[in-house]
């Protein structure tokens, strides 16, 4: 008998990946206030936030880039939205473009 994994008592829903997007190096559309493309694992500040920084990353589970603020259990991947107690979302519109300073580039 086969065993379907998701339907198994032992299935973790953290085991599986849920996007590419999560993944570090992803370039994206987002601009930042000096017109680079952001990409995730980048550490961003920002200004309009009461000057909040932290990574810049992709969550599948709100289906946007935010900043992921407050770590509070490890993970072998240190993007893991999973991992952070906090996530401020920031639109794919560019609309806050002017409020991201880019702190230190992934590369």
């Amino acid at each position: 008998m086969i065993i379907n994994r998701r339907n198994s008592r032992n299935y973790r829903r953290s085991d599986v990946s849920r996007d590419r997007r999560e993944n570090p190096g992803v370039m994206t559309t987002i601009l930042d206030c000096d017109g680079n493309n952001l990409i995730t694992g980048d550490i961003i500040q920002l200004v309009n936030n009461e000057y909040e920084t932290g990574l810049f990353a992709y969550s599948a589970y709100n289906k946007c880039y935010g900043l992921l603020r407050g770590c509070w259990y490890g993970s072998k991947n240190p993007l893991d939205p999973r991992c952070y107690g906090k996530f401020i979302k920031i639109p794919n519109d560019n609309g806050m473009r002017m409020n991201i300073k880019r702190v230190n580039s992934y590369n």
